[in-house]
């Protein structure tokens, strides 16, 4: 009951029972040595409870065992154990320290969710594991050595620790998605013991990040893995990547070059999406796919060249890419796609390659210096809107003959081509 303040444990108590003390007005807690096996969340919401020791002869320190006690300032475990259960500590907001015991190997799953004010903590040489969650939105911790032995970091693990600067996890090999997460200040990292793949939103919006190392063996860059990295200036991506995921590197604005290995064969939607600094990007030969929004708004990028090897080009790739003013095409695209080349302020002409069927919606839309357009004769149609704004254009190099042109589908908004031509298609 709340009006319960105090209590010893007699030694003949072997067992407490799940939610024993739970809502408790208790402000310590001692679990002597003596009781050999307690259950779950036994002090869950004692929000009175500010020191407490852990002597108990279990196996592991019990789930939930002080969840939600959000005056716990302190907490001794004294014990040979070897886990920390899931939701152990969750929500304590006022813990500032806690020795874990030496023979810890698994930290679980929301283990220390929530303490806001743990700012550093000591691991044991022995921890192989950490959990989901396990600190997520620990947001004084500045400082955390991870043992050599650690292997596995959970999903979320480190998520919303926004005053962890450094953290070594070269050794780690298995990493869980957004592990690190929202660690604003967090400003290098040595992921190289990752060998394959990189897990999605890894370092996601860790707006401090400026250099990654990547392992050699590195093969997929997971979704959002780097997004809203603003500070990142470079990075170097391996020879054995062959897939950039859905906004790998989505807003990092800072980002200038970027070399794509020879394996690469699809660069995903918004994979480089607003990388306003983004001054060259090499494609190599074996990428069939780039996707949807792929280089939006990257406002520096001034040249690309895409090989022939792309046969599937998203919507929007290049909307936005106000410095565009060179773009050679794969012979292979049949469309260009809806918004592709929208907003490409600086670009005064193209060349669509005789693969051209089709210019959809908005395709072209606010080129407001494209002049010259060379078009092939198999175009059949062009799309609502995919010349509108095009204010300068004077030119269209059709390879065809008036009669052709005639059999051109055209939707509205479109007068300006039709005029550039000549009028024939009217």
């Amino acid at each position: 009951t709340s009006s319960l303040k105090n209590i010893t444990i007699p030694k003949s108590v072997k067992s407490i029972g799940t939610y024993a003390f739970m809502l408790s007005g208790l402000t310590e807690a001692i679990i002597p040595e003596t009781v050999s096996h307690v259950d779950d969340y036994v002090f869950m919401e004692c929000t009175d409870l500010a020191s407490a020791t852990y002597s108990a002869k279990t196996d592991d320190v019990p789930v939930g065992l002080f969840m939600g006690c959000t005056a716990l300032k302190s907490v001794k475990l004294d014990g040979k154990y070897g886990k920390i259960e899931k939701d152990a500590f969750y929500d304590c907001k006022e813990l500032v320290s806690v020795v874990i015991p030496a023979s810890v190997v698994e930290i679980c799953s929301e283990a220390f969710s929530y303490c806001s004010k743990l700012e550093s903590i000591s691991l044991p040489d022995k921890l192989v594991r950490i959990g989901d969650n396990a600190f997520y939105m620990n947001t004084a911790l500045s400082e955390i050595k991870l043992p050599r032995s650690l292997d596995f970091l959970g999903d979320y693990s480190f998520y919303g620790c926004i005053e962890l600067e450094t953290i070594n996890i070269s050794r780690v090999s298995n990493m869980g998605i957004y592990a690190f997460g929202e660690c604003v200040k967090l400003e290098s990292a040595n992921i190289t013991g990752l060998k394959y793949y990189v897990p999605e939103g890894l370092f996601a919006h860790c707006e401090k990040l400026v250099s990654v190392k990547l392992n050699n063996n590195v093969e997929v860059i997971g979704n959002s893995a780097f997004v809203n990295c603003v500070s990142l200036e470079k990075i170097k991506l391996p020879s054995s990547l062959h897939s950039i995921n859905q906004t790998a590197f989505g807003n990092c604005k800072m980002l200038e070059e970027v070399s794509i290995p020879k394996k690469v064969a699809t660069i995903e939607d918004k994979a480089f999406y607003y990388c306003a600094k983004l001054r060259s990007i090499s494609i190599p030969s074996e990428v069939k796919k780039i996707g949807n929004n792929a280089f939006e708004g990257c406002e520096s990028l001034d040249n690309v060249n895409i090989p022939k090897s792309v046969t599937e080009l998203g919507f929007s790739v290049f909307s936005g890419c106000s410095s565009l003013n060179t773009i050679t095409l794969s012979a292979s695209v049949t469309e260009i796609t809806k918004g592709m080349f929208a907003d490409c302020a600086k670009l005064q002409s193209i060349s669509l390659p005789s693969s051209v069927v089709l210019i959809s919606t908005d395709a072209f839309y606010g080129c407001v210096e494209l002049k010259v357009v060379a078009a092939p004769i198999g175009l059949y149609s062009v799309a609502d809107n995919a010349f509108a704004g095009c204010t300068s254009l004077s030119r269209i190099d059709y390879e065809g003959n008036s009669n052709d042109f005639s059999k051109i589908t055209f939707g509205k908004g479109n007068d300006n081509f039709i005029k550039a031509y000549g009028g024939q298609g009217q």
